[in-house]
């Protein structure tokens, strides 16, 4: 392994930690005072959301982000104590002791009381964020809910760790087995779930003749999409990423629509055309391959996170950073590379991935618009924000690094920019 300095790296793990917190409270202070300034509703959004539930979401965000503003830093202090105080060592002390135990359990318990300690150690912050941040009632049921999901959270983290100390046991080849395993897996989803997406609990009915269910057709042809069928789901309650989508293999496909899109009453649902831009915003999705690129780009992600993992994990500067000088931990090992080591990593990293979820919607949008259709999406992704009680404003570094997809006005604005150079 290559030799480290101790202290030069124990400096870069907390260095990392406060240049991650830093630049999150930075992106946090761009959204917050982008929810200050904007206190009006954006003409564009004036007919997806009233005036009073843009207010309770705006005021939402204000009290969430002053609240994560605490949170964090309450966060990275208990870390920072935790690496420069060698609190993990100290704590393993306590479980190395019971000589009479093997090693998976020790290191099971180990995860279990610490992880608990930490639990009571921020208990003040989740009693605010549940009984005065998120409004709710029944503070009692509440707190037997929160209680209960903690209990089985730890029982089931308490199996998991067991299972990946043995794993780890068996040596590096099992480690790389694991790996190809969880790639396998990735594939086997990406490629057999949309052949199998609606499952027989799903209650689907034919979209009957009309000129919707010709317009579809129509659109399918013109783009070579092996349409076969076209359904509509009934109390399809799902977010509007998904409210519509197609199945099938590549030689016959079937749509299924949301039945909400479908008018009922007057002003109620989408028009026809509004349908058919996003059914062709759906069809973006096969014409580019999108679902096989998503796959890789998981693959890819996997692989280096996977790499990073080994690499830091098998170096036993790392326990020595954290004041292990004797005893490498299984547990505490992987704890310590997860969460301080790699966090740097894994936040950039899961940068990039995000970028590549929204370079595709901009790729869809893109291909709706040059087919004529962008006004019709335009109109039909203000209707559907109608489903979503967030706030809908959001500063664009704030949402480039948060989010996978861009917020519904920089993306009514993408288009119609789109839209000018087309026409």
């Amino acid at each position: 392994m290559i030799p480290l300095d101790i202290v030069g790296l124990k400096h870069i793990v907390l260095l990392s930690i406060w240049i991650d917190y830093l630049w999150e409270q930075y992106l946090c202070a761009r959204q917050y005072q982008k929810s200050v300034v904007v206190v009006e509703q954006p003409i564009i959004l004036k007919s997806a959301m009233t005036k009073k539930a843009y207010d309770k979401a705006r005021t939402y965000m204000l009290k969430r982000k002053r609240f994560t503003f605490v949170k964090d830093f309450v966060h990275v202090i208990t870390s920072s104590i935790i690496i420069v105080y060698e609190i993990l060592p100290m704590s393993w002390a306590h479980v190395a002791s019971f000589t009479h135990l093997d090693e998976t359990l020790r290191n099971s318990i180990w995860y279990l009381a610490f992880t608990t300690c930490l639990s009571i150690l921020y208990l003040p912050l989740t009693i605010y964020e549940v009984f005065v941040i998120e409004y709710r009632r029944g503070d009692e049921f509440l707190a037997w809910q929160k209680l209960k999901t903690f209990i089985w959270s730890q029982i089931i983290l308490m199996i998991i760790s067991s299972a990946l100390v043995m794993v780890i046991q068996r040596g590096d080849e099992v480690l790389i087995q694991l790996w190809i395993t969880l790639c396998v897996i990735i594939f086997l989803v990406g490629t057999l779930y949309p052949l199998l997406a609606p499952s027989k609990f799903r209650q689907l009915t034919r979209l009957p003749e009309g000129a919707l269910r010709t317009k579809i057709f129509n659109l399918a042809s013109d783009l070579h999409f092996p349409l076969k069928e076209i359904f509509i789901e009934e109390r399809f309650k799902r977010p509007s990423c998904q409210i519509i989508y197609f199945y099938g293999d590549s030689i016959t496909k079937n749509i299924v629509l949301c039945d909400q899109l479908i008018a009922k009453d007057e002003g109620d649902g989408c028009s026809d055309e509004e349908i058919l831009a996003l059914v062709a915003y759906e069809f973006s999705h096969w014409y580019y391959n999108q679902a096989f690129k998503y796959v890789l780009a998981l693959e890819v992600n996997l692989t280096f996170y996977f790499g990073a993992f080994y690499f830091l994990f098998k170096n036993p500067q790392i326990y020595q950073t954290f004041g292990f000088v004797e005893e490498r931990p299984i547990l505490v090992g992987v704890y310590v590379v997860l969460k301080y080591a790699m966090g740097f990593y894994s936040t950039v990293l899961s940068f990039l991935f995000l970028q590549v979820s929204r370079y595709f919607i901009k790729q869809n949008d893109r291909f709706v618009t040059r087919m004529g259709k962008g006004e019709d999406l335009v109109r039909a992704l203000v209707r559907l924000e109608k489903m979503n009680s967030a706030f809908p404003v959001y500063d664009w570094l704030y949402s480039a690094w948060h989010h996978d997809k861009p917020g519904l006005i920089e993306r009514i604005a993408n288009i119609r920019n789109d839209d000018f150079k087309f026409e």
